[in-house]
């Protein structure tokens, strides 16, 4: 699915985060509705992947660590800005939403240049989404940034993935 894109949408009446998909051509799959143990998981996952494919000097002290993987991860963020819903299209979204489903499972396989993520309700296999390097770092923003959005206090979860990034701090010595 790499021609495929993807955007969040909050829906406050379900608790969901919505995944959906667009497509220049072929058929656009339909849209999956995450949960909040989904989104743990698949954060928590995703921030895990991008610490263990970073390479880091060994000279860099732990404590500087999360604001480098910050820092890093912004500057993916700059060419691939994760989109949400505006809340323009309104009743054009809702209709779209409709034949959403509920993932109940998630499996996820990688390699060093990409994840892979197929999602499930039950057993039935719903939508396959495989994310290059950029991709990973603008799906785990959002997902961050949707689990904020619906208060579900995950912040420990997405750690320095999430977090917006301290432009005034930077180039300051400490």
């Amino acid at each position: 699915m790499s021609d495929t894109s993807f955007s969040f949408h909050y829906l406050p009446e379900e608790d969901r985060i919505a995944l959906t998909f667009s497509k220049e051509q072929g058929e656009v799959p339909s849209p999956v509705l995450l949960t909040r143990r989904l989104v743990k998981l698949l954060g928590n996952y995703l921030r895990h992947y991008i610490e263990k494919n970073t390479n880091l000097p060994d000279t860099i002290c732990t404590d500087n660590k999360e604001d480098i993987y910050q820092f890093m991860h912004h500057s993916e963020l700059e060419t691939n800005y994760p989109q949400w819903d505006s809340g323009n299209q309104k009743q054009e979204k809702a209709k779209e939403l409709k034949s959403a489903r509920v993932a109940s499972k998630v499996d996820i396989n990688h390699t060093a240049e990409a994840v892979s993520l197929k999602f499930y309700k039950q057993n039935t296999h719903l939508v396959s989404l495989t994310l290059g390097w950029k991709q990973i770092h603008s799906f785990l923003y959002s997902l961050a940034e949707m689990s904020r959005k619906a208060e579900w206090n995950l912040e420990n979860i997405f750690e320095w993935s999430g977090k917006p990034l301290n432009t005034q701090n930077l180039g300051q010595s400490q």
